[in-house]
């Protein structure tokens, strides 16, 4: 799997520009739903930061181990050089 197709980085770039915007149109004091029932009820806020940043955060770790999944996990049992996924 390639991280850096034309596809991911208009999707991070999205990701960032929306982030942004939110930093700039939600008032710092904002609490922000993060979390809701099955009757669509909020169960859970959280401070405007720490609600915004949570995706980027997440982006960035699963992006981190699926490097490191195509970098160190795919075992080479002597069949020839390592395939390219990433």
């Amino acid at each position: 799997m390639k991280l850096t197709t034309p596809l991911s980085l208009a999707l991070v770039a999205a990701l960032v520009v929306v982030t942004m915007a939110g930093f700039l149109l939600i008032p710092d004091a904002k609490q922000l739903p993060v979390r809701w029932a099955l009757d669509g009820q909020v169960v859970s806020t959280l401070p405007r930061n720490l609600a915004l940043i949570q995706m980027p955060i997440a982006t960035a770790a699963i992006w981190a181990l699926i490097y490191a999944v195509n970098r160190w996990a795919i075992p080479n049992e002597g069949r020839g050089p390592r395939p390219r996924y990433a």
